[in-house]
C-alpha cells in the first residue's frame, strides 16, 4: 500500500480532500443527530447510527493515512464522544413523568391533567389538519386566564414554547425546573386566526395542575 511519502502533490491533495470530506460528512451527521429529539424509544438507535457513521469515517481516514493512526482515532472517537450526549438526556429522564399532549383543530387534550413538579417527558402530537404551535402559560391571575380562553393574551406572559408542529407530526422534548411553582398552568396554541385571535379562542387550550 502506498503511503503519503510515495504520493505526488496531486495525490496528497486528493488524499487530504477525501479525508476532509469524510470528516465533514460524519461530523455533520453526528451534529444533526445530537441536536435532534429522538422519536419515542429511538434514542439508542439514533446513537447507534451516529456511532456507525463516525466509526466508518474513522476507518476510511485510517485507510488514507495508515501511518498516522492518531488522525483516524481522533476522527472516530472525537465524534463518538460528541454523539454520546444523545443518550445522556434519555437516561436522565428514564423515570420522568410522561405527559402526552394531543392537539386537533379546535381542541387540546393533555394527559394526565395533574403533573408533579419534576422532570417531564413531553410528547406532542398534532392530529389536526393545519400546523399548530404549543406553549405553556402560568396564569398568575384570573384576568390572564380569561385572556387565554378568549385568545387575546400577550406573549410576554409565555413561559415556554416549541417549534410549530405540522399535521400528523409528533415531537418529544424534556423539560424540568421551570415548572417548579405549584399551581394552574395551561397548554395553549400560539398561532393566530385571520381575525387576530389566538387559536385558544377556538378551544385549543388545556389547563393542568402542577403539584
Amino acid at each position: 500500500m502506498k503511503t503519503t511519502r510515495h504520493l505526488g502533490f496531486l495525490g496528497r491533495l486528493a488524499q487530504a480532500i477525501a479525508a476532509l470530506t469524510v470528516a465533514g460528512v460524519t461530523g455533520f451527521i453526528s451534529l444533526v443527530l445530537l441536536f435532534s429529539d429522538p422519536p419515542p424509544g429511538g434514542a439508542a438507535q439514533q446513537f447507534a447510527t451516529a456511532f456507525v457513521a463516525i466509526f466508518v469515517g474513522g476507518l476510511f481516514i485510517g485507510f488514507l493515512y495508515p501511518e498516522r493512526w492518531w488522525i483516524a482515532g481522533l476522527t472516530a472517537w472525537g465524534g463518538f464522544l460528541l454523539s454520546a450526549p444523545l443518550l445522556v438526556v434519555p437516561l436522565q429522564f428514564r423515570n420522568a413523568q410522561r405527559v402526552r399532549v394531543v392537539i386537533t383543530d379546535g381542541k387540546i387534550v393533555a394527559s394526565p391533567s395533574t403533573i408533579m413538579s419534576d422532570k417531564l417527558r413531553l410528547e406532542l402530537r398534532n392530529n389536526g389538519t393545519i400546523t399548530h404551535e404549543i406553549g405553556i402559560f402560568h396564569p398568575a391571575s384570573d384576568s390572564l386566564l380569561h385572556q387565554l380562553r378568549q385568545g387575546t393574551f400577550n406573549l410576554d406572559h409565555l413561559d415556554v414554547s416549541w417549534r410549530p408542529i405540522s399535521p400528523g407530526e409528533s415531537d418529544v422534548t424534556y423539560i424540568w425546573e421551570f415548572l417548579d411553582v405549584a399551581g394552574q398552568y395551561a397548554f395553549v396554541c400560539l398561532l393566530e386566526t385571520e381575525s387576530g385571535l389566538h387559536h385558544s379562542a377556538q378551544g385549543e387550550m388545556a389547563e393542568f395542575t402542577v403539584k
